[in-house]
């Protein structure tokens, strides 16, 4: 979640012992980051579960496509992330969630269409700062049941919440206002693990752009994590991206960069305050919060397998099993807890 005219506090956790790395992190931060070169990820060779997996839809109109760019343009620097410039399936189901305050954003995040109207992001991209009664100003995650509230008290600085899907170069063709929303956070309970939210568009943007369905992959089990190595995708609006060196798609948050071939690591330990997350080592950076962790499969079609959240500052450098070094880790939401209100909303 990046925020666009003040500083915010992090939500920190304490954290223990990384089974997966065999190591202690030392913090839960919002997001972090690192830049690929070209498209080299393969499809994940596992069967659908009809009675856990959310089934893709591609519209007839949209064609598929598996690259990011529609150029021929060379990747500068040593990040891993790629322009995202076409509006070709999957790409055009994936988009930036932004608080307007008259008109203009005022704190950004990625979402993704997972229903003909309706979005998967995080929780924490519903906090904002709110008067607490005494002339400050608090960081405050928004209830379901306050939003409609809020955004009526509002209406007169025009305080909205708004999904752009296919942002390129800060150029939307279409925009949805949020409605409702579902969330696994609340304010009295904010565990990393239920930081996910569906969201309720007022028209079906997902009819015209396409929308995610989603595979609940068991990433405790090696033989999956072998499978799936370097052929998982991350996708976010970052607030360091485009890059200096990539000006040329437009201003921070205005084109999405894309991680493609990155990996997940496995799950956090249970007892960990980060327990039941995702682990994985895809690029990323504030304002990639709520992007899509996403892979292609043997049937020729994308799938949701994780949301993107959060990143660890690992206790030291390590070195991953693609054999970069690194002392972060980045962390996300499992399908297995927002499937059943991503069911309900697509329905």
């Amino acid at each position: 979640m990046t925020y666009k005219f003040r500083q915010h506090a992090r939500i920190v956790f304490a954290a223990g012992l990384l089974g997966i790395l065999g190591l202690s992190a030392v913090a839960y931060a919002q997001d972090a980051f690192v830049e690929p070169e070209e498209y080299t990820a393969g499809t994940i060779e596992l069967p659908f579960d009809a009675e856990t997996d959310g089934i893709t839809e591609m519209p007839a109109d949209v064609d598929l496509s598996d690259a990011p760019v529609s150029d021929s343009r060379v990747v500068i620097g040593e990040d891993e992330r790629e322009p995202v410039l076409s509006r070709m399936f999957p790409w055009s189901a994936m988009g930036r969630l932004e608080w307007q305050l008259e008109g203009e954003a005022i704190s950004t995040c990625t979402a993704t269409l997972v229903g003909p109207d309706a979005i998967l992001t995080n929780s924490h991209c519903l906090i904002l700062p709110l008067p607490n009664g005494e002339g400050e100003f608090v960081d405050t995650f928004v209830e379901p049941e306050d939003y409609p509230y809020l955004i009526a008290a509002n209406e007169s600085i025009e305080l909205k919440l708004v999904f752009k899907p296919s942002l390129i170069d800060g150029v939307a063709f279409d925009e949805a206002e949020i409605m409702t929303y579902e969330a696994g956070w609340s304010s009295d309970y904010s565990h990393p693990k239920d930081d996910w939210a569906v969201l309720e568009l007022d028209q079906p943007l997902g009819n015209s752009y396409g929308f995610m369905g989603w595979r609940n992959l068991d990433f405790n089990d090696e033989a999956i994590l072998e499978e799936a190595f370097e052929k998982i995708n991350l996708l976010g609006y970052a607030g360091d991206f485009p890059t200096v060196a990539l000006q040329e798609f437009g201003e921070p948050t205005e084109t999405a960069g894309v991680d493609l071939a990155c990996s997940v690591l496995g799950i956090w330990p249970e007892g960990d305050p980060l327990e039941d997350t995702i682990v994985h080592d895809c690029d990323t950076n504030p304002g990639a919060s709520g992007g899509p962790i996403f892979a292609k499969f043997a049937d020729n079609q994308y799938y949701l397998v994780g949301l993107h959240a959060r990143s660890t500052p690992l206790s030291r450098t390590v070195t991953l099993p693609n054999g970069v070094d690194t002392d972060v880790v980045n962390g996300g939401v499992t399908v297995e807890r927002w499937q059943d209100a991503a069911a309900r909303a697509a329905e």
